[in-house]
């Protein structure tokens, strides 16, 4: 069950970088502001392949590297091929046919690996997080898309709409928010979320580490409490 304590949400940087060296450079202003977890973006994913996982695992071993797959088939395999270069979770995408969604968190079960699924462009985020839940997902997030807030009229509104519904309904795990700015990091802070992830715009801003450094501390002190764990 959800702790009845008041717990301040875990950052995740999500690192979005086109190669790996310009997310090792992020990674270290992340660590230097007090990030808590790195997110192998999905950008990176692309550009560098998999060997990233592993080059940032070992740049930052004391950090937990979570993959951002967004794995719409071959749930399985895309857990086992994470895990293999040592990432601590991997995300999967919550439209997914059923059968990926449930392999992919049988594949973590068996790995040690976190299984994430993201609620991204789902029509019924509420009723499919708990369908989720149940098959063992150990964290829901939820993400408004780049291209879904530029085209909403509030887009900060839009980050947290569903949160307070998913964390009604979604009890046994924990809920996640992918935010685009502080505002929205403190609002999901203060609406339980138990992970608040960062990444463009805020990484892209003239004095980066001045930015970042703003963002896990207004989300420190939007919710006081001890951490909580990954």
């Amino acid at each position: 069950m959800v702790p009845q304590e008041r717990r301040r949400p875990l950052v995740q940087l999500a690192l979005d970088f086109p190669t790996v060296q310009h997310a090792v450079a992020c990674a270290r202003l992340g660590i230097e502001a007090g990030v808590d977890v790195l997110e192998v973006g999905l950008p990176l994913l692309v550009s560098e392949g998999v060997k990233t996982i592993g080059h940032l695992k070992r740049s930052f071993p004391d950090w937990p590297i979570v993959v951002n797959l967004q794995a719409m088939d071959g749930g399985a395999r895309a857990v086992q091929l994470a895990a293999g270069h040592g990432a601590a979770g991997v995300t999967v995408c919550a439209c997914a046919a059923d059968e990926t969604v449930r392999a992919a968190v049988g594949a973590g079960r068996e790995a040690g690996v976190k299984v994430v699924v993201d609620l991204i462009g789902c029509r019924d985020v509420v009723g499919r997080a708990f369908e989720c839940q149940e098959w063992g997902a150990v964290l829901v997030l939820l993400r408004v898309g780049a291209d879904q807030r530029r085209a909403a009229a509030d887009g900060a509104r839009e980050v947290t709409a569903g949160l307070e519904a998913v964390r009604r309904a979604v009890t046994a795990v924990p809920v996640g928010v992918v935010t685009y700015g502080v505002e929205d990091a403190v609002a999901a802070a203060r609406g339980g979320a138990a992970i608040v992830v960062v990444g463009h715009p805020v990484i892209s801003s003239g004095e980066p580490l001045v930015a970042l450094s703003e963002y896990v501390r207004k989300v420190r002190a939007a919710v006081e409490g001890p951490p909580r764990g990954l």
